[in-house]
């Protein structure tokens, strides 16, 4: 139904019809995924889950939402987007690039003392990013004042990193050495697996998005176009079979590829996976819909049929005390609201 205004004026009649934005789509009510519990030495439960799933388009034909000619094009190189800019690095000197989410450069961020960054990873729970510079440890930084927060090292030489804000890890490899899973507040080693077929990495992305994730995307530079996107299953570390070809992005045609990271409204209402390829161009895949932020109000755990979160959690993970000795069963279910704060909806249990 449109409604209108009308008034009269000599005898005619003029509407003015005003235009109304789209109404948002309604929640499919989908379940968060994959609960796990573990005890934890205080007897206290630690409980972890993955976000609801997303529906996505055929990867067999993924849109191209942009392929913009980097700025500078001189050892640009890694890439990372905090959900408000796009970076990339400088491995032949100092600072990063600041893209805005268009991919139109803004500025030239320069970190004295810190050289021939190669790749970044963003932490959305601290607000800093972890620097890769090819060597044993990343540094923290935040990139709104440009403060240094100190090191974390890490049991092997790093290049390609992604951060997993489900796990609260990175991963990271120096072109094809094993996947190193790490843990992000000690830098401990959690676990790792072995570079598949394809190899050579110079960055990585973590993707709890896609339906039959989470995965994680390689940007390889082996093969004949050195510019290939490989699809990785967690937390297995198996390659799924699925590989991109991006050399066809590249002006020169035969680019290396360079820095990868993934957003969710990049291109609003959508998911991106972009990229670098070097010194050439900054791109954007759209690996398919976003839900909306808002349709999303968190979740309900429950221990035993009882409800013990007053209100929805916004986090994946959450603390059970001691309920001591015995057996118990775990369920944890996802919320959904309107723009107004209203419940809309409550998934099927998880457990």
């Amino acid at each position: 139904t449109i409604y209108s205004d009308c008034e009269a004026t000599s005898g005619a009649v003029t509407f003015v019809v005003p235009h109304y934005p789209p109404p948002p789509p309604s929640p499919d009510c989908n379940p968060p995924r994959n609960l796990e519990a573990e005890v934890l030495g205080n007897n206290n439960i630690e409980l972890t889950w993955n976000s609801p799933l997303v529906s996505f388009s055929s990867k067999e034909s993924w849109d191209v939402q942009f392929n913009v000619a980097l700025a500078i094009g001189d050892g640009e190189v890694g890439a990372e987007c905090d959900g408000s800019y796009i970076y990339t690095t400088n491995r032949k000197g100092p600072g990063l690039y600041k893209y805005d989410l268009a991919g139109t450069y803004i500025e030239t961020i320069g970190f004295l003392g810190f050289n021939n960054i190669r790749n970044l990873a963003y932490v959305p729970t601290t607000g800093l990013s972890y620097l890769s510079l090819d060597n044993d440890h990343l540094d923290m930084f935040d990139l709104g004042d440009e403060s240094f927060h100190g090191n974390l090292f890490l049991p092997g030489r790093a290049r390609a990193i992604a951060y997993n804000g489900d796990l609260d890890v990175f991963y990271i490899n120096y072109r094809s050495s094993d996947i190193m899973v790490v843990d992000r507040q000690t830098g401990d080693l959690v676990s790792s697996f072995i570079c598949g077929s394809n190899r050579d990495y110079y960055d990585f992305a973590y993707d709890n998005w896609s339906e039959g994730g989470p995965y994680l995307w390689g940007f390889s530079r082996k093969g004949e176009s050195s510019s290939v996107i490989v699809q990785i299953s967690l937390p297995e570390g198996i390659e799924t079979g699925f590989t991109y070809d991006a050399s066809w992005l590249s002006t020169s045609g035969d680019g290396q590829a360079g820095g990868l990271c993934a957003q969710e409204n990049i291109v609003p209402g959508t998911i991106t996976l972009c990229g670098v390829i070097k010194d050439e161009v900054l791109f954007g895949l759209e690996l398919g819909e976003a839900e909306w932020d808002f349709l999303l109000d968190g979740y309900n755990v429950f221990m035993d049929n009882t409800l013990l979160t007053a209100e929805p959690i916004t986090d994946t993970i959450y603390i059970v005390p001691d309920p001591g000795t015995g057996t118990y069963n775990f369920e944890v279910s996802a919320a959904y609201a309107d723009s107004a704060g209203d419940f809309l909806c409550e998934s099927p249990k998880e457990g």
